[in-house]
């Protein structure tokens, strides 16, 4: 498969403080959050306060994902620059993630995981089609690089407010018939000409939590994931022993 690779983009740094926020939304699928996603959440507002960043979190419980996700845009959009959606099954072990992706300069930027259903990594690319898993494993082996996505997982997203300030509501919505409510979300954006991106950067990957210690890697294999202490403000990852 084909993927544009966009080479030697440098962060976008400015002096005025920029301000996010971490939003977890609990639901049917994922009704708890794990000891190492709130590991993942301590350790990258260390991260953001460690860079100048005025930070918040925030978290709404529901069966309805899209209506969860609208909940939290509309109860912050206009206070904050941006927002970051974690689902509460990811796990971020590098806690530079967040400031790294605010760095990007990009409007919309997410970090890839693989989906539970084991049908390949949660990004949609030339015209909507899956990307392979050799292409996300030839990726990650490669050096970091940020690569052009008609969507993603919204489970690790960084979106700036700007965003949801300049499309017509509801921004986020499901059905019954298959549509999901980051399929819609990224349609309507790409209608309104925003650009969104995937990092992907073996140092900084995104686990999905199976059950227990067992996590699947952003290229599908099942790993024990070592315990949450192991992360740390140097980026350190936690341990991770392939099975």
């Amino acid at each position: 498969m084909s993927v544009e690779v966009i080479q030697n983009q440098r962060p976008l740094i400015t002096s005025r403080r920029k301000s996010v926020i971490i939003a977890t939304t609990l639901s049917s699928a994922a009704p708890y959050l794990n000891a190492f996603t709130t590991s993942t959440i301590i350790n990258n507002i260390v991260s953001l306060i460690s860079n100048g960043m005025a930070f918040n979190y925030s978290f709404n419980i529901t069966y309805a994902i899209d209506v969860g996700r609208e909940i939290l845009v509309d109860s912050v959009y206009k206070l904050v620059d941006y927002i970051f959606f974690l689902d509460s099954d990811i796990i971020l072990p590098n806690p530079n993630t967040i400031i790294t992706l605010v760095n990007s300069g990009y409007p919309i930027v997410c970090v890839p995981y693989f989906e539970k259903t084991l049908m390949g990594p949660d990004l949609r690319v030339n015209g909507g089609n899956r990307m392979d898993v050799d292409t996300i494993r030839k990726l990650l082996s490669g050096e970091p690089n940020y690569v052009d996505v008609d969507a993603c997982g919204m489970g690790a997203t960084l979106i700036s407010t700007d965003v949801f300030k300049s499309i017509e509501r509801p921004w986020f919505k499901s059905d019954n018939l298959g549509l999901s409510e980051d399929i819609y979300f990224f349609d309507k954006v790409k209608k309104a000409g925003f650009k969104a991106v995937a990092y992907i950067d073996k140092t900084m990957p995104a686990y999905h939590h199976m059950v227990k210690d067992v996590v699947l890697t952003p290229d599908g294999r099942l790993a024990l994931i070592g315990e949450a202490r192991g992360t740390n403000q140097s980026g350190q990852q936690v341990i991770i022993n392939k099975v």
